[in-house]
C-alpha cells in the first residue's frame, strides 16, 4: 500500500483551480494507483470536519482567519495537531504540501519526525494568493519558500514560469513540471447546443467567452475593450463572462458594468455570474473562441477546459500561457498584452474559417493527447513510486 500524507491550504467545497487538480490527483491516484490519501486542509466553509470524498480521507482543521501572522502560525500547530490525533489510525509514506507557504513548516518537521520523503507541489509564487509577480510576496514568504524548496526531495509544479520563480528563491533546478488537465470526457465538442448558441448570440454571428473569477488580476476590463475594437473593426461578437465576484471585489464588478454601459456594449458583453460545469461545457462547446486576459495565472484550468471542448484559446502571455499554447494551432498567445493587439490576433482567426475550423480540430487533439487527468494522474504515480523506492 502507497499511503500519501498531504495538505493544501484550500480545497472543497471551495471551488478553483488549485482545488480541482488536488482532487482530480488524488481521486484518481486512488482509483486507478492503488494508492491512500489522507488530506489535511483548512476549514474555509464551515464543511465536515472529516469526509472520504470519492476514496480521499478529508480532514479539515481551524478556521479561515484574516490576520495572517496568526494564521500562519496556528496553522503549524493546527497541521500537527492533525497528524498527532490521526496518528494512531494512519500511517503514510510520504508527505505532500500544496503551495510552500503557508504549511511547509510543519510538514518539515513531520517529515523529519518521520523519516517521510516530502513532496512540495507550487502552483502560484508559493502561496496561491491573488498576485502577478512575486514581488509582490512579503519577502519574508520568498524566504521561507526557498528555505523549504531546498530541503524538499522532491519540487512539482506546473508551468516553466513556476519553475523559474523556485530557482530564483532556491537555486534549484531539479524542479519536475507536469502540466495540469481536464476532464476530456467531460468536456468535449459533443456538448454543443445549437438552442444555447443562438440565445447567448441574438443577432450576432461570433461567440466569444471566457471563465473568471471577477477581480482586478483577471484584468477583465481589457477583454471589454477588445470587443469595443471588434465591433468597431465590422465584427458582430458577443463576449460571454462566466464567474463568480470575487469578495471584496464588488467595487471592481461595478467598474467594468459601467465600461460597458459606457461603451455601448449592454447588448454584447453577458455577465452570467456563477455557472455549473454541466452548464459550462455546453456554453464551451457552443462558442467560436476562449478568450483570456489575466495578468498572471499559474497554468490556467479554464483554457483547458475550452481546449477539450474543441475551441482555441487566444491569451495574452500570463506566464503558463506559452506551455500550451501553439502559435495559430490550438490557440494564439499575442505578442502584446494590449487590447488592441488581442483585437488584431482575434480579427485574423475570425477573417479566415477554414484556419478557425483547423485550430478547433488542434484544440481537442492536444487535450486528449497530453492536457487530461488521466495523464496528470499517472505522471504522479511514476513519479511518486520512484521516490518511494529511492526511499526504501
Amino acid at each position: 500500500m502507497k499511503t500519501i500524507f498531504a495538505f493544501c491550504p484550500i480545497f472543497y467545497p471551495h471551488m478553483g483551480g488549485a482545488e480541482r487538480t488536488v482532487y482530480e490527483l488524488y481521486s484518481r491516484l486512488v482509483r486507478d494507483h492503488g494508492y491512500t490519501v489522507f488530506l489535511v486542509t483548512i476549514n474555509t466553509e464551515d464543511a465536515a470536519k472529516t469526509e472520504v470524498l470519492d476514496g480521499v480521507h478529508v480532514y479539515r482543521v481551524g478556521r479561515q482567519m484574516h490576520n495572517k501572522y496568526v494564521k500562519f502560525f496556528l496553522l503549524q500547530w493546527w497541521v500537527l495537531m492533525a497528524y498527532l490525533k490521526g496518528r494512531r489510525s494512519f500511517s503514510f509514506d510520504m508527505i505532500q504540501v500544496h503551495y510552500a507557504f503557508p504549511a511547509s513548516l510543519a510538514m518539515f518537521v513531520l517529515a523529519r519526525l518521520t523519516g517521510k520523503p516530502l513532496v512540495i507541489s507550487e502552483y502560484h509564487f508559493g502561496t496561491g494568493a491573488d498576485i502577478y509577480s512575486m514581488d509582490q510576496n512579503p519577502s519574508y514568504v520568498n524566504r521561507v519558500c526557498g528555505w523549504i524548496y531546498r530541503r524538499a526531495a522532491m519540487i512539482l509544479t506546473i508551468s516553466q514560469d513556476n519553475k523559474r520563480f523556485i530557482h530564483h528563491v532556491s537555486g534549484r533546478d531539479d524542479v519536475t513540471v507536469l502540466k495540469q488537465g481536464t476532464d476530456h470526457t467531460f468536456f468535449s465538442p459533443t456538448y454543443r447546443d445549437e438552442k444555447v448558441r443562438e440565445r447567448l448570440l441574438g443577432a450576432a454571428d461570433v461567440l466569444l467567452v471566457t471563465t473568471s473569477r471577477i477581480s482586478p488580476r483577471k484584468n477583465l476590463e481589457e477583454m471589454i475593450t477588445a470587443v469595443s475594437l471588434l465591433k468597431k473593426r465590422g465584427y458582430r461578437a458577443v463576449l460571454v463572462i462566466n464567474g463568480k465576484v470575487d469578495k471584496g471585489n464588488a467595487e471592481y464588478d461595478s467598474r467594468l458594468r459601467e465600461q460597458v454601459e459606457k461603451l455601448g456594449l449592454q447588448d454584447v458583453v453577458i455577465f452570467q455570474g456563477f455557472v455549473s460545469d454541466q452548464d459550462l461545457r455546453v456554453i464551451y462547446a457552443s462558442s467560436d473562441v476562449f478568450l483570456l486576459t489575466s495578468k498572471y495565472e499559474g497554468f490556467g484550468i479554464a483554457n483547458v477546459e475550452a481546449l477539450g471542448s474543441g475551441i482555441p484559446v487566444v491569451t495574452y502571455d500570463t506566464g503558463a500561457a506559452g506551455d500550451f499554447i501553439t502559435q495559430w494551432e490550438n490557440g494564439y498567445v499575442v505578442p502584446e498584452n494590449t487590447p488592441e493587439s488581442l483585437a488584431e490576433s482575434l480579427s485574423q482567426i475570425l477573417s479566415d474559417p477554414e484556419r478557425l475550423h483547423a485550430m478547433k480540430k488542434h484544440a481537442r487533439a492536444c487535450v486528449e493527447k497530453e492536457l487530461n487527468w488521466a495523464r496528470y494522474a499517472s505522471e504522479h504515480g511514476e513519479l511518486f513510486q520512484t521516490l518511494l523506492n529511492a526511499s526504501v
